[in-house]
């Protein structure tokens, strides 16, 4: 019913004990999601080696979603993951949204990756890779690094980041409210109803 509330709940929980350290933070599980690249592209080292800096920090895993994250991971960190942090869902959404449930954190630089966190209830940072997902994020107000920032500034864990990004959840609440009255709208202006689970959102 209020999604941003959640999620502002959540990441400054995790936050707390980002700050307390120790058992606190190494104990956090965090997704961490590969970038659609490829290890051609200049950009690729540097995104594995942010996740690999936070990979050593928590109890991070990495979620699979195209055929070649797998190997090209595997070359680049000279196969030192262990295979148990490593999971592919294929087609299969309801494992992996089932998954994202039992997650604190989630640094994505896909959109696919960060929505099934934040649909989940767990709260994300994107790192876009290119303007398809500099707009969806824009237009979903979502909490977002961009890769400029990454390659000059020496992040090397999630508080580095976290400590150098505002968020607003009171705002991308009110953003999701204004998006499904439009939903409704156009789906009213069809002769088609919502879905009863959304219009109690916005008569709450």
């Amino acid at each position: 019913m209020n999604l941003g509330g959640i999620l502002e709940n959540k990441w400054n929980k995790v936050l707390q004990k980002l700050k307390k350290g120790g058992t606190e933070s190494k104990s956090l599980k965090v997704v961490l999601a590969l970038p659609a690249l490829q290890t051609t592209n200049a950009n690729y080292g540097p995104a594995i080696d942010l996740l690999m800096s936070i990979f050593t920090q928590h109890d991070c895993y990495f979620i699979m979603q195209s055929n070649y994250d797998r190997p090209q991971l595997m070359k680049y960190t000279d196969f030192i993951i262990d295979k148990s942090k490593i999971l592919v869902f294929d087609d299969h959404v309801e494992p992996w949204f089932d998954f994202m449930k039992t997650i604190d954190f989630t640094v994505s630089y896909r959109i696919h990756g960060a929505m099934a966190a934040i649909s989940n209830e767990v709260p994300a940072v994107v790192i876009p890779t290119d303007f398809r997902i500099v707009e969806l994020v824009n237009a979903m107000k979502l909490p977002t690094l961009s890769m400029d920032k990454t390659k000059t500034k020496n992040y090397t864990s999630i508080i580095d980041i976290l400590d150098d990004i505002s968020v607003n959840f009171t705002e991308f609440e009110q953003n999701r409210r204004d998006k499904l009255k439009q939903y409704k709208r156009i789906l009213g202006d069809a002769g088609l109803d919502i879905d009863p689970a959304l219009n109690a959102i916005l008569t709450q």
